[in-house]
């Protein structure tokens, strides 16, 4: 065989049968829909950047069940007239947890599903106080789609992905009178454009 054609073969790679595969991934996330029924997530989040890692087993060529931890700083948005003084300091944070199959075509195009649990704060100091806030719910459904281009064990390719969530716990510190954990709820999404890549055991 030729320098050229093993070059070739191993470029287009083939996935591995089976076994263990661990990845990671980098994107960037819009929000959309409500933080509760009374406010839009718009109004503390533009966006988040989801900086991920991922492991599970590879059951066979076509069929994958793992889990995917993410987690990242949040982009403030520009109507949060708080933040946009330069007196205050703010911080956003955001995570998430999910668990689902994701199925691969023998071209290299993928797709999968996920359910789990999100978290995101806020903070907020200045003047010589401080203020932090927690919400919490589930991942209702994270839908994701993908290609990859495959080196031997490893693959890298971009994906675009859907997740819808609802926050259903929250709590402040310090915590204000009058505060209640209970508040209406309402559904929130994050689509994302990103870069992700794996690699085989």
């Amino acid at each position: 065989m030729s320098l050229t054609a093993h070059a070739a073969r191993a470029g287009a790679g083939s996935p591995p049968s089976r076994g263990w595969q661990l990845g990671a991934r980098v994107g960037y996330a819009l929000s959309m829909g409500g933080l509760d029924a009374n406010s839009n997530i718009w109004d503390q989040y533009a966006g988040w950047i989801p900086l991920g890692i991922e492991a599970g087993y590879r059951f066979d060529p076509g069929f994958y069940f793992g889990g995917t931890l993410l987690a990242g700083p949040g982009v403030i948005s520009g109507w949060d007239h708080v933040c946009s003084d330069g007196s205050v300091s703010c911080g956003r944070q955001a995570f998430q947890l999910t668990l689902g199959p994701r199925f691969y075509s023998a071209g290299g195009v993928w797709g999968g599903f996920g359910f789990g649990w999100e978290l995101a704060t806020t903070q907020i100091s200045g003047a010589g106080a401080s203020s932090s806030a927690t919400w919490s719910g589930p991942v209702l459904l994270d839908l994701e789609l993908g290609g990859d281009w495959r080196f031997g064990r490893l693959s890298v390719g971009p994906f675009v992905s859907l997740a819808f969530a609802k926050y259903v716990e929250r709590s402040q510190s310090p915590t204000p009178a009058g505060f209640s954990s209970w508040f209406p709820m309402s559904v929130h999404a994050w689509p994302t454009l990103g870069v992700h890549g794996t690699y085989g055991l």
